[in-house]
């Protein structure tokens, strides 16, 4: 994922499925993965919201 932006969207290379940000989440990589994304991560902080960004 890329640290200067966040992605709103990500198809799955496996499946084909799209995956969209949930409300309230900056990211999917925040609103599907087990881990903030790299920027929550850079800014210490350990949930991600939309303001983050």
């Amino acid at each position: 994922m890329p640290i200067d932006k966040p992605l709103q969207h990500y198809e799955c290379e496996g499946c084909g499925e799209i995956m969209i940000v949930q409300e309230g989440m900056c990211c999917v990589f925040c609103a599907y993965g087990d881990a903030p994304c790299p920027q929550a991560q850079v800014k210490g902080v350990g949930r991600c919201t939309d303001k983050l960004h």
